[in-house]
């Protein structure tokens, strides 16, 4: 897979109270002309910078389908929300407010 072909979405970036962890998503093109989207958990090691925990590469009918999961995440959240307390942490929520946006940005 090209990283030459990848755009990288830096909004992804934790929060300074997760300065040891990020998650960085991408779109890379394949040497077939098709997209993946990919998503690297990292951690930050003392003495060894940015590593990769984790890479999940998703073709088109995974995204489809994790977009179908993160839509129905992102309207639990909410109703949750409204009526009581989540068992996800409001920051957990966001971020899956914004995967969810990215997801639906690069599936059109």
């Amino acid at each position: 897979m090209g990283g030459e072909n990848a755009k990288k979405y830096d909004r992804f970036q934790p929060g300074a109270k997760d300065d040891q962890r990020r998650v960085e998503v991408r779109v890379e093109t394949d040497d077939d002309g098709r997209q993946q989207v990919i998503l690297e958990d990292l951690s930050y090691g003392p003495g060894i910078g940015w590593y990769v925990q984790k890479t999940i590469r998703l073709d088109a009918r995974q995204v489809d389908a994790l977009m179908g999961a993160l839509c129905c995440a992102k309207q639990e959240s909410r109703r949750q929300r409204k009526f009581s307390r989540s068992d996800i942490s409001a920051d957990t929520a966001e971020r899956i407010l914004q995967l969810t946006d990215f997801i639906d940005s690069t599936a059109g």
